[in-house]
């Protein structure tokens, strides 16, 4: 089993009820096109037990595999052996994501193209992405509000309630 076979679960909100879990997982793969089949198998499993509707579920896997996939493709040399960690957490009422390389960033291509669009597919997908980027590597933080018609049990894990309409 590999280190991105595990899923972990801990954690409570500092000055919340105890009920108000905050569910997390934080995991390392090497940066390689092969393990992205793996990264979208683990994001779904963590994300299973919150009764999150197909949809909102589908959508962050995507968000998640442009983001890693974009870090495999551009991130990393040839010949360099990086890696790629993903870190997810719950809030009240979202969950939130960063995926984080140490390469070097590579600014969109503005050229037509059939490729290059992981960055506004994150956008679509999520209610937010910053995108921060210096010597050390890039960040992509992204984060996802539930509505009420996105989440099949209001009694949901890991403090995912409905958000009032």
């Amino acid at each position: 089993m590999s280190d991105g076979d595990e899923i972990q679960r801990k954690g409570v909100v500092v000055g919340q009820a105890d009920t108000d879990q905050v569910e997390y997982m934080h995991r390392w793969w090497p940066a390689k096109p092969e393990e992205l089949a793996n990264i979208r198998r683990v994001v779904r499993t963590w994300m299973a037990p919150f009764a999150l509707g197909d949809d909102a579920v589908a959508d962050l896997v995507l968000a998640v595999d442009e983001a890693v996939a974009n870090a495999v493709e551009h991130a990393y040399g040839p010949d360099e052996n990086g890696t790629i960690e993903l870190m997810m957490w719950t809030e009240a009422r979202a969950l939130c994501v960063e995926v984080t390389d140490r390469g070097r960033w590579k600014s969109p291509s503005q050229g037509a193209s059939m490729r290059g669009r992981g960055i506004q597919v994150m956008h679509a997908m999520t209610d937010s992405v910053l995108i921060h980027f210096d010597a050390q590597g890039t960040k992509v933080l992204m984060r996802r509000a539930f509505s009420a018609s996105s989440i099949s049990d209001a009694s949901s894990p890991g403090g995912l309630t409905p958000v009032e309409s």
